[in-house]
C-alpha cells in the first residue's frame, strides 16, 4: 500500500511539474528578427580581422556578428541584430577612426574591408557598433595588425 502511494503522490508531482514548465500558450517559433534595434545595446561576437600581417596599401577585412537582446521578440532573448550599422576602425591614442563601414545582414552577420596604411609598423583596429536611440555603442578590440 504504501508503494502504490508513493507511486501515485510522484506521478502527481511530476504532472505539475511538466503541467508548469510548458504552459500551453508556450510560443515554439522562430525567432523573430524584424524587431526593432532602437534603445539597446549591441553584442559583437566572433570578429576576426585578416590577414594581421599584410602589405602597405593591401587589404584588410573584419568579419563577425552582432546580436542583441530583444524583450519585444518571440521568444526574448539574444536575437541577431539585423540592419545594424558596423564601423571597422583604426585605434590610436586619440581614438577610434572609421576606415570602413557598413550593417549587418539578416542574420546579424558584417564584413568589412579597408586598405591599410602605406607606411610599415604596427597599427591597432577595432570594431565599433553605435547604440540605437541611445547615446554610446559597443565595441571589441583593438588587435595589432603589422604592416610591412
Amino acid at each position: 500500500m504504501k508503494n502504490t502511494f508513493a507511486s501515485i503522490l510522484i506521478v502527481i508531482v511530476l504532472a505539475l511539474v511538466v503541467s508548469l514548465a510548458v504552459p500551453a500558450a508556450a510560443s515554439l517559433v522562430k525567432p523573430n528578427k524584424s524587431a526593432t534595434n532602437e534603445g539597446r545595446w549591441d553584442q559583437i561576437t566572433g570578429v576576426n580581422i585578416t590577414p594581421i600581417n599584410v602589405e602597405s596599401n593591401g587589404t584588410l577585412t573584419a568579419t563577425g556578428y552582432v546580436q542583441g537582446e530583444c524583450v519585444n521578440c518571440t521568444p526574448p532573448g539574444l536575437q541577431p541584430a539585423v540592419g545594424a550599422e558596423v564601423h571597422f576602425d583604426r585605434v590610436d591614442s586619440d581614438g577610434w577612426w572609421p576606415q570602413a563601414s557598413g550593417t549587418t545582414d539578416s542574420n546579424g552577420y558584417f564584413s568589412l574591408t579597408c586598405q591599410a596604411p602605406s607606411g610599415a609598423g604596427p597599427y591597432m583596429y577595432g570594431i565599433f557598433v553605435p547604440a540605437k536611440g541611445i547615446e554610446g555603442g559597443t565595441q571589441i578590440g583593438p588587435w595589432i595588425v603589422t604592416v610591412y
